[in-house]
């Protein structure tokens, strides 16, 4: 039996990604997809209003590459698919940029005007942006079936600034959804079972699920506390979360402050705590010691996120 291992063309994470779609766009063009026509984006209707649309009409105007917006009609359906299918006659890349049945749709898309796709995820709720199936609904929201694709999607890109935006909940299904894949993987490979990819599971399908567990285990709570800050944030320098709550429960033992109202500042403004952020990241100061940069961002996500994680850790002694 053939062991398969099956994932995205490309995937690429980081802050501020939404901007360099066009990049992307190109990139895609540069691999072999001879893409000369323009992108033919799906989102979602909320999205429209959002400051990324600037962003993203900046990066193709840049370019002088042809793009259109064009906003999900609300269902993953035959009728939907059909009337984007319709209208991509003057593109040759489908865009979705959104939830899941917009994903879907755009996947959908896809498939039937053979033509590649890029997915940008608006909310990190599940691997499905990553998958090749897209799930089709009846007009009235029903099950209708699941489409098998012919491949996982060219492009996933996820923009952290934006996730960090989306509502809690999602990140935390999210971690749900990603930490029982590790378990079906493993019973999958145990009991030999033939995936959805055609074949068995392969050892560098389970390394990878066992690794997600792992930085789940490690960065899954500050990661969830980062984004109900609302900010995007590298975890706390992504040490090891063992180390976090020692180094915070011996600072609490030696009644150290960890929090902002340890510091008589309880009530400190966003606006005072990005102030300081700045100034710590001034030239002339030490930040510049640092191995990696640093921005005021970063210092105003690791201060948001340290002061949350620091409530949930009882002193030592």
């Amino acid at each position: 039996m053939s062991k398969i291992i099956c994932s995205p063309g490309e995937y690429i994470q980081g802050k501020g990604e939404m901007k360099r779609l066009a990049d992307y766009y190109e990139s895609a063009d540069r691999k072999g997809l001879f893409l000369v026509k323009g992108a033919y984006m799906i989102v979602d209707s909320f999205f429209s209003t959002e400051q990324y649309k600037k962003q993203i009409t900046e990066s193709f105007q840049k370019k002088n590459i042809t793009f259109s917006f064009n906003v999900f009609g609300g269902e993953c359906c035959m009728k939907e698919i059909e009337k984007h299918k319709n209208n991509m006659d003057k593109y040759d890349m489908v865009i979705g940029i959104g939830g899941g049945k917009t994903l879907d749709t755009a996947k959908a898309v896809s498939f039937y005007a053979h033509m590649p796709v890029m997915i940008v995820p608006t909310a990190a709720s599940s691997d499905a942006p990553c998958s090749r199936l897209a799930v089709i609904y009846k007009e009235d929201g029903t099950f209708e079936k699941y489409l098998p694709l012919r491949s996982n999607p060219d492009m996933v890109i996820m923009d952290t600034e934006v996730i960090a935006k989306a509502p809690v909940r999602f990140l935390v299904a999210g971690i749900g959804d990603a930490l029982a894949t590790c378990y079906e993987a493993e019973a999958c490979e145990q009991s030999g079972i033939v995936t959805m990819a055609g074949g068995q599971s392969t050892r560098a399908a389970i390394a990878l699920s066992q690794l997600c567990r792992e930085i789940l285990f490690e960065d899954g709570l500050k990661a969830k506390i980062a984004v109900e800050e609302n900010v995007s944030s590298k975890a706390v320098e992504n040490r090891p979360f063992e180390e976090i709550v020692m180094l915070i429960s011996f600072c609490k033992s030696l009644g150290l402050p960890t929090t902002f109202k340890d510091l008589n500042l309880s009530d400190v403004r966003d606006e005072a705590l990005m102030s300081a952020a700045q100034a710590s990241c001034d030239k002339d100061d030490t930040m510049g010691n640092m191995p990696f940069t640093v921005t005021p961002e970063d210092v105003f996500a690791a201060m948001k996120t340290a002061n949350r994680l620091a409530s949930f850790v009882p002193q030592m002694y």
